[in-house]
């Protein structure tokens, strides 16, 4: 009951706060916009949507971390539905590796999507 009245208060003076927000920043006509510093969660916008600088980097982390949460997440389900016996001894280090190779093509999937989804086109220098 403390939960849900707390998140009741937080939620009725975050809805106050971004109103307020909003009518002054609808009220701003474009002339004003430019004589005004930029700064608030508001212009955040022109710093979401540039490209990381070091992307093929971003994508190769994020492929690993979905590799291994899928390998993990996927051998926990076949231990609970007790496809891999917790007693033989071995058994769930061979599911594990077993598990890692085919999960591997999950990994790259992400990997490549995230990175053509961040469109870069790399610069070659030629001399």
């Amino acid at each position: 009951m403390l939960v849900l009245l707390l998140t009741a208060f937080l939620t009725i003076i975050l809805i106050r706060v971004l109103k307020n927000d909003f009518s002054h920043f609808l009220e701003v006509s474009e002339e004003d916009i430019g004589d005004e510093e930029e700064s608030g969660w508001k212009y955040i916008y022109a710093d979401v949507f540039r490209t990381p600088p070091h992307m093929s980097v971003l994508a190769a982390m994020v492929g690993s971390g979905v590799h291994i949460a899928a390998t993990v997440s996927i051998l926990l389900a076949c231990v609970l539905c007790e496809w891999v016996s917790v007693t033989k001894k071995g058994s769930i280090l061979t599911a594990l590796i077993v598990i890692y190779c085919l999960c591997s093509a999950i990994g790259g999937y992400v990997s490549s999507k995230l990175y053509k989804q961040l469109k870069f086109v790399p610069i070659f220098i030629l001399s």
